[in-house]
């Protein structure tokens, strides 16, 4: 199985300027846009590395980028010589070939649509977004069974759409766009009527070819859902469609999600927070972490998190 990770530098200053050139009437910020789903704090070392120190069965890594080039991997390569060889950086341009109408692209949402479109990719590919790490050791069956994809969330009850839609349109005012709603809509899209799958900040493991099929059949929703620059409240969600696909043919194990989730948010103490995520993180039973927004956290609290990945990841040797 290959790993696909999205990853983008939203410091580049060119990569800035083409943001802002797109958004409407030229707004330095809006609904999907705000700068902290685009910032770096290297977490693409980290999930590269624990690829590398706790799934060594991944036959390939292909990181998918805007004409960009992770700076890390020199420090990888120092670090895992006889690995560093799997990764390979895919550009937009590639998986979006047919597609050119929608790019530039700065959504991940609409991005995640074409990653089964990855030239050369695998069958069965796990999906990190660059926040997303492994925690400790994990074997193949930790995302596939029997050649099906391991499902990992909770089962909950399904919206009414009509409901669905105006909790969307009062949540668009106040710039938010809701992770929740997104898997619903895919939920129904493939067939489910009154629960569905609820996902969250995990890897992801894809059959390549059951979005492939489903797009070959709805062309017009992979265009539409991978058109939209920006994160939009009317788009779906792959991971979903694809779990609820997975469903259809008879994939209904939904096992635990077995993850550390740290989100901080401004103005809290941070370090009191990091202490406690931290230690989540040292729990057996944890397989997975999401260190979202990190470029929000004090410098003290950013330091604990760093030094924590470098020690628990021994990947300190090697300087940042």
């Amino acid at each position: 199985m290959d790993a696909v990770i999205t990853w983008v530098d939203g410091d580049d200053p060119s990569h800035i300027a083409r943001r802002v050139a797109h958004l409407p009437d030229g707004a330095k910020t809006g609904a999907g846009a705000h700068a902290t789903r685009f910032a770096s704090r290297d977490e693409i070392f980290y999930c590269i590395a624990s690829i590398f120190r706790f799934a060594p069965f991944i036959a390939r890594i292909h990181i998918v980028t805007d004409a960009q080039v992770p700076s890390c991997l020199d420090r990888l390569a120092a670090l895992f010589p006889d690995q560093i060889d799997k990764v390979r950086i895919v550009d937009h341009t590639a998986i979006f070939a047919g597609y050119d109408d929608c790019l530039p692209c700065f959504n991940s949402i609409s991005i995640g649509a074409m990653l089964f479109r990855i030239p050369g990719l695998a069958p069965e590919y796990v999906y990190f977004n660059d926040d997303v790490l492994l925690l400790r050791p994990t074997s193949p069956t930790d995302f596939f069974r029997d050649g099906r994809p391991v499902i990992r969330g909770e089962r909950a009850i399904l919206l009414p759409d009509a409901l669905d839609r105006v909790l969307s349109r009062l949540q668009i005012p106040r710039g938010r766009i809701s992770f929740k709603s997104a898997q619903r809509k895919a939920a129904r899209m493939a067939g489910a009527s009154w629960r569905y799958t609820r996902h969250d900040h995990t890897p992801h493991p894809f059959r390549r070819a059951t979005l492939a099929d489903f797009y070959d059949r709805h062309p017009d929703l992979l265009h539409r859902n991978a058109g939209f620059r920006f994160r939009s409240a009317e788009q779906f969600g792959n991971a979903a469609l694809a779990y609820h696909l997975e469903h259809a043919s008879g994939n209904t194990d939904v096992l635990p999600t077995r993850l550390v989730y740290l989100r901080p948010v401004k103005d809290a103490d941070h370090q009191s927070y990091m202490r406690r995520k931290l230690a989540e993180c040292q729990d057996p039973d944890r397989l997975f972490a999401c260190f979202q927004s990190l470029d929000i956290l004090n410098p003290a609290a950013l330091q604990m998190a760093l030094d924590w990945l470098q020690n628990h990841l021994d990947v300190r040797r090697y300087p940042t």
